[in-house]
This record gives C-alpha cells, sequence and structure tokens, in this order.
C-alpha cells in the first residue's frame, strides 16, 4: 500500500474512530433522559483499487423491536389494571367491613335491634323513636354510599375526557415526529433520537388505550386501535368525546352518554387495555352494577318494612293520613279486589262508625275517593303532589284502617301499600330512600297496632287495643326472614335474609377490590420485567461506556501515531528526493 493510500485509510480510521467517541459520549451523557435509547455509530466504506475504507455512517438505536412491542402491550395492561383497582379499592372502603358500626349489615342489624325492643313495649314513645332513627339511620348510610358510588363514575366520567385529551397529544407527537424523521432522513442525518422520541409518545398513548402499530419501510410509525381502527396514517385521526353529555344527576344512570369517537366510528366498546377501556368499563357497566346492587336492598327494604307497617294501624290518634306515593291522578286504574275497613275512631280509640268498603265497586281512584267522601265523618282527597290524604272531619277524631283482604293490581298490593298510607320509608333506590316525613316528624305515629277485624265491630267498641304489638312482631320477623332478590348487577336472583344480602355486597366489594388489586400486581410485575429487560438491552450501561471510550481513545492515539510515522517517512523521502 501507498504511503498516500496508507495515511487515507489511517485518516478514516481516525474519523471513524471520533465518531463512535462522541456516540459513546452522547451515550453517558444523556443515560437519565427519558426514552432515549443506547446508540451505536454504523459506519458505511468504500473500496478503492482493493482498499476498503471508512466513508461515513450514521448513529443508529440498539432497541429490540420485538421486546420493545411487548412493553406496549404491558403498558396498556398496567394502565388498566391500575385504574381498576384504583376505583375499587375506594368503592370497597366506603362499604365497610361486613361487622363495622357503620355499615349497611351493622345499621339493618340494628334497625332488626330496635324493631325487636319495639315488639315487647309496643306503645313506648321512645321507643319507636329510637326505631325511626334507627331506620333514617339506614337509609342514610344507604344515600351515602350511592352518592360515594356514583361520585365515583362521576369521576371515572370526568376522567375520560382528561385521558382522551392525552392519547390525542400523543397521537398528534407521533405524526409531528413522523414528518421530521421523514424529512431529516431525506437529507442523510441521523433519526435516531427523534425515533426515541416517538416511542415515548407511543408509549404515553398505550399507557391511555390498546394500540397496534407497525414501522413502515421509510422509517414511518402507522398506529391503529387494539380493533384496527387507524389513528396515525398517513395523518392523524384523533379522538374525541362530547364531554357536554356527561353525568350531572348522581342518581341516574343515563343511557344516552356520548362515546367516544375516531371520526365517525364508535370505538368505545372495541377499548381493551389502557385508562380508556378501565374508565368506560367502570362508568358503564362494574359502579353501576353496585349500584343496581344497593338499589335492591334498598327497594326490598323499603316494600318489606311498609308492606308489614300498612297491615296495623297507630295507636296515637292520627287525624290526617297522607299516602307516600306520588303522581297519583284521580283518573288512575282502580283494579282492586276484596274489602278494606275503614274507622273513625275517637280520642280513647273507640268506633265512632266503621265501614267495610267492597273495592270491586271502584274502576279508578277517583271512583275509591268518592267512596271515601261518601262515608259519615270522613273526607278525602288527591293532594298537589299526587298522594291520597284522609282525613277524620272532627279534628278531635282519628282514622284506623283494617286492610282486611284487599287487594290493588297485579302485584295484589293492600290499598294501604298501594297508597303507601303508613308507610316508614319513602323512594324507591339507594339514591333517594328516607324515613316519611310524618314519621320523621312525629315517631308515635308509626304503625304497631291493628284494627279490629272482628264482623260485629260496631260504634262504641274498643278499636285498637292498647299494648298490641302483633304488627311489631310481624316486622320483626320479615326483617330477619329470607326475602327474595330479583337479580341485580352479578348477582343472580337469591332468597335471603335482608341483613345477608347488605353483606354480600360489602364481602363482594371487597373480594372484587382484592382481587383487582392481585391483577393490577401482576400487571405492574410483568411490565416491570419487560422494562427491565428492555432497558438492559437498550439502556445505557455507564460504566461499559466509559471503559469502551477509553479503548476508542486508545485506538485514536494510534492511530494518531500511525499518522505522525506516516508523515515522518514523508519527510524522510522528500529529503532523500532533493
Amino acid at each position: 500500500m501507498s504511503l498516500i493510500g496508507s495515511i487515507h485509510t489511517t485518516f478514516g480510521g481516525m474519523q471513524l474512530t471520533e465518531a463512535k467517541i462522541a456516540t459513546a459520549s452522547a451515550n453517558v451523557s444523556n443515560a437519565d433522559k427519558t426514552g432515549y435509547t443506547r446508540k451505536e455509530y454504523q459506519a458505511t466504506y468504500t473500496t478503492v483499487d482493493g482498499i476498503t475504507t471508512p466513508s461515513g455512517g450514521i448513529t443508529i438505536s440498539t432497541i429490540d423491536k420485538q421486546l420493545y412491542k411487548a412493553t406496549i402491550g404491558d403498558i396498556s395492561d398496567n394502565s388498566y389494571y391500575s385504574s381498576i383497582a384504583t376505583y375499587l379499592e375506594s368503592y370497597s372502603s366506603s362499604t365497610g367491613a361486613v361487622d363495622g358500626g357503620n355499615s349497611i349489615s351493622a345499621t339493618i342489624d340494628d334497625l332488626q335491634t330496635q324493631v325487636a325492643a319495639l315488639a315487647t313495649s309496643p306503645d313506648d314513645s321512645s321507643q319507636k323513636i329510637n326505631l325511626v332513627d334507627s331506620a333514617q339511620t339506614l337509609a342514610n348510610t344507604l344515600n351515602n354510599l350511592s352518592s360515594d358510588l356514583q361520585g365515583l363514575r362521576q369521576q371515572a366520567d370526568q376522567a375520560i375526557t382528561t385521558s382522551v385529551t392525552n392519547a390525542n397529544d400523543a397521537l398528534t407527537s407521533i405524526d409531528t415526529l413522523n414528518k421530521q424523521i421523514l424529512k431529516i432522513q431525506n437529507a442523510g442525518g441521523s433519526t435516531a433520537d427523534l425515533e426515541d422520541e416517538r416511542m415515548v409518545a407511543l408509549q404515553n398513548l398505550a399507557s391511555e388505550m390498546d394500540v397496534n402499530y407497525f414501522i413502515t419501510d421509510t422509517n414511518q410509525l402507522r398506529v391503529y386501535t387494539g380493533a384496527g381502527q387507524p389513528l396515525v396514517d398517513s395523518g392523524t385521526h384523533l379522538l374525541s368525546y362530547d364531554a357536554s353529555n356527561t353525568i350531572t344527576d348522581a342518581s341516574t344512570y343515563p343511557t344516552n352518554i356520548a362515546g367516544i369517537m375516531v371520526g365517525n366510528k364508535d370505538i368505545t366498546e372495541n377499548l381493551r387495555g389502557g385508562t380508556l377501556a378501565a374508565l368506560v368499563e367502570l362508568r358503564d357497566d362494574t359502579l353501576v352494577n353496585e349500584q343496581a346492587k344497593l338499589d335492591a336492598l334498598a327497594s326490598t327494604l323499603a316494600t318489606t318494612v311498609n308492606d308489614v307497617l300498612n297491615t296495623g294501624t297507630s295507636s296515637v290518634l292520627r287525624n290526617s293520613i297522607t299516602g307516600a306515593e306520588t303522581g297519583v291522578t284521580s283518573g288512575d286504574a282502580f283494579s282492586a279486589t276484596g274489602t278494606l275497613r275503614l274507622a273513625v275512631l275517637g280520642s280513647d280509640s273507640n268506633v265512632v262508625n266503621v265501614t267495610d268498603m267492597d273495592l270491586s265497586a271502584y274502576t279508578t281512584v277517583g271512583d275509591f275517593v268518592t267512596a271515601l267522601n261518601s262515608l259519615s265523618g270522613v273526607s278525602a282527597t288527591i293532594t298537589a303532589n299526587g298522594q291520597l290524604q284522609i282525613t277524620a272531619q272532627d279534628p278531635s277524631n282519628g282514622i284506623g284502617l283494617n286492610q282486611m283482604d284487599s287487594a290493588v293490581g297485579s302485584d295484589a298490593k293492600s290499598v294501604g301499600s298501594y297508597f303507601g298510607l303508613n308507610n316508614l320509608f319513602t323512594g324507591e333506590s339507594a339514591s333517594n330512600i328516607q324515613v316519611t316525613k310524618d314519621l320523621a316528624n312525629n315517631p308515635d305515629y308509626l304503625a304497631t297496632a291493628t284494627l279490629s277485624g272482628s264482623a260485629s265491630l260496631a260504634a262504641g267498641d274498643r278499636g285498637v287495643a292498647t299494648g298490641d304489638g302483633t304488627v311489631a312482631d310481624n316486622l320483626q320477623a320479615a326483617l330477619g326472614g329470607k326475602t327474595k332478590f330479583s337479580a341485580a348487577g352479578n348477582f343472580a336472583v337469591q332468597t335471603v335474609t335482608l341483613a345477608s344480602y347488605a353483606a354480600k355486597i360489602i364481602s363482594n366489594a371487597a373480594t372484587s377490590a382484592s382481587s383487582a388489586s392481585s391483577a393490577s400486581d401482576v400487571a405492574q410485575l410483568t411490565y416491570n420485567q419487560t422494562k427491565s429487560l428492555l432497558e438492559n438491552s437498550a439502556g445505557v450501561n455507564i460504566d461499559e461506556e466509559t471503559a469502551n471510550m477509553t479503548i476508542l481513545e486508545s485506538q485514536y492515539e494510534a492511530a494518531a501515531t500511525m499518522i505522525a510515522t506516516i508523515r515522518d517517512m514523508f519527510d524522510t523521502l522528500m529529503t532523500a528526493m532533493r
């Protein structure tokens, strides 16, 4: 090889070594930069007259593409399970423990205790107060739990907006970086650092939703939803979400909540991973199912208690009785059979007059009200709120009821239950169950006694016996007995006690939260392992890079020495030629 060739080859080697040193130095400097992957200098070579010399090169990333694809999937899974666990743990915390003092299970137990005490002293005013207070505590517990649950639904709903924004930011970043990479690549420059930024954007996107992707021959990242809807191709297809159509009323479950759209395609039901899939599942399924179980408990509790109380009458004179059921109109059909006994009672609970009403004679509520108004000493009306109100015309008298064999409507409710005349509870769900205002203001009106059902009952007879605990006994049996619950949420049809159903709600919430937490731990561990493998594969090891730089610097010094030697040989040759 000629001296000129030697100089050219050695100088090319020095340039290659210098580029490798610069690359190793950049690796060390950027070791802590988020998303940075170890770079290598990939040299190009030119062969002239049989001599191959370095002629340039480009900096490339050392990332393992298959390992990175696995990491993207693990990021989506980790975000999904983490979000599910966070919300379910919060709900489980709200329900408390089965034996916790403030849980729905404990408050039902307390109501049973108060009913049992009333059964032994049915005329005790203080015990009636205790029972009504206990019922209100139970109602408040259900209200609060429902409010917490709906608060979580609203939180998830609002978080969807944030998640969509984050996803769109990532998509926009990927598209911008694609364009920059293509431009620099066409100019022959290195795009390795931009590729790192693009992969960080892809990770951010995967945290929000499950995605599929590939890189084209021209180094363009193409991104799709897990179900195949394009997100980034030649352009960007951003997500949209109508945040104005969100949950605003915690007591309702709107069915018209806007979907997450890509163009005119609703992808909501196809989401399978990431934060978005978790939030949608929580808002539209998981938490709704939990609410359905609470509602089933509240509704069954109210029906069970109210139906028993409507078999009785108050031992304390009630001049006027207003039904708890609202929305009743005179034109409503009144399909009823059997007999209802209504008595006007004096202050001594003796009968002033009594009537057994044949319910089959009336076809509308208005007919029934007209019949009530025809009774001696009685007036009846439908209030502005649609409630049946029955009043003794003499303020010193009261109204007594015995439901006898009355049956109204397809579910054969007694007249009292149909209109809610002696209800303890009002409302039809966990969000709005409450103690009726009449009983909250005057617990003595609790219907614990029974109007005599004797066929010979007449004016002057004792209408309500002192110390009659029949209704309280029946209520105690109903609360402690098994009741049929319809299917609700993930609960099948079952016949259990109210306390058992409440305990199942609490234990199921705890089990679900525990399972979600375990799944989240597994997903986090899997992601950490994959991430560690990726970092070991593509991350920067400062000790190795420093050692490599030392070797390269030695090579550079050797090449410099070689150049100096060749220069001396040139000088010697030039001197000899003079």
